[in-house]
C-alpha cells in the first residue's frame, strides 16, 4: 500500500474540515483526500493518499497529479491566510476634512517629480503643497504634549505650472508657480485606531487617506506604502513635518 503525506504549517485560528473522495479508475478502488486544520499552536494541514494494491503506471501518474493538486490547494490556503491587510480608501475611517482651511497652514513645500515613486496610484508630478494642521495638534505641540486624538493633518496638492519644455515655472523667489488642484493627502489620529495592523506596519493611532481634487476617496492608491514610508518617522509621531510644526509655533 502506498501512502503519501504532506504536512504544512498554517496560522493560528483556522478551523475547517473537508474530505473529498474521487474514483481513480483502473484497478484502483479510490483515493481519499483528507485535509484537516486544527486550532492549536502546532497547526498542520495533512494530505493523505491511500490507493489499493494493483497499481499500474497510469494509476501512479494519476496519483502524482492528484497529489500535486492537493499540495497546490493546501499552499494556496496558506498564502491566502498570510496576506496582510488590504489598505484601500482607509477602510472608510478617514473622511474628507471639509474644514481643513479652518486649521493652521504651517508650511508650504515644492515637491519635484520623484525619480523613484513609492506609492502606487499617486500622481507623480511636480507639485506645490500646502500643509494644514488642526488647532488641537498645534496647541499640543506648543505645550510639548503628544498630538491628541482627533488631530488631522491635510496636505493640499497643486500641480506646478510648466513651461514648454515641461520644467516647473517659478516665482522670483524660486518657488513653484501653483497650478491646478491635484488632490489631498490626509492623516487622522483617533484613539484605538491601528490595532488591526502588525507592529511593522502600524503608525500609532494614525490612519491615512488620499482624496481626489473633488474630495472623493482615491481608491487607486495603495495606502500600505504610505504607512511603510511614515514608519521611518516613528520617533516624531510618524510625521515628516513634525519638526516644522514645532519650529513655526515655537516662535
Amino acid at each position: 500500500m502506498l501512502r503519501h503525506c504532506i504536512t504544512l504549517l498554517l496560522p493560528i485560528g483556522v478551523d475547517a474540515r473537508n474530505s473529498v473522495t474521487r474514483p481513480i479508475g483502473g484497478t484502483l478502488n479510490k483515493v481519499t483526500l483528507a485535509m484537516r486544520w486544527f486550532s492549536f499552536p502546532t497547526l498542520c494541514a495533512r494530505v493523505t493518499w491511500r490507493p489499493f494494491d494493483g497499481r499500474t503506471g497510469a494509476d501512479m501518474a494519476r496519483i502524482t497529479a492528484w497529489t500535486s493538486l492537493a499540495a497546490a490547494l493546501a499552499l494556496g490556503s496558506v498564502a491566502a491566510t498570510a496576506v496582510g491587510p488590504q489598505l484601500h480608501a482607509g477602510d472608510g475611517k478617514v473622511v474628507f476634512p471639509q474644514n481643513y482651511a479652518g486649521g493652521v497652514m504651517y508650511t508650504t513645500v515644492d515637491r519635484p517629480v520623484s525619480t523613484t515613486p513609492s506609492t502606487t496610484g499617486l500622481e507623480n508630478t511636480a507639485q506645490f503643497r500646502k500643509h494644514y494642521a488642526t488647532a488641537g495638534a498645534i496647541k499640543a505641540l506648543r505645550n510639548g504634549e503628544p498630538i491628541p486624538s482627533g488631530s488631522v493633518i491635510t496636505i493640499v496638492k497643486y500641480r506646478a505650472k510648466l513651461d514648454a519644455q515641461g520644467i516647473p515655472l517659478t516665482h522670483d523667489n524660486g518657488r513653484f508657480v501653483k497650478g491646478d488642484l491635484a488632490g489631498f493627502s490626509v492623516m487622522e489620529k483617533r484613539s484605538g485606531w491601528g490595532t488591526e495592523y502588525p507592529p511593522d506596519i502600524r503608525n500609532g493611532e494614525w490612519e491615512f487617506q488620499e482624496f481626489t481634487a473633488d474630495g472623493k476617496p482615491n481608491d487607486k492608491v495603495n495606502l500600505l506604502t504610505c504607512m511603510q514610508c511614515h514608519r521611518s518617522q516613528a520617533n516624531r509621531d510618524f510625521l515628516f513635518t513634525f519638526n516644522k510644526i514645532k519650529a513655526v509655533f515655537a516662535k
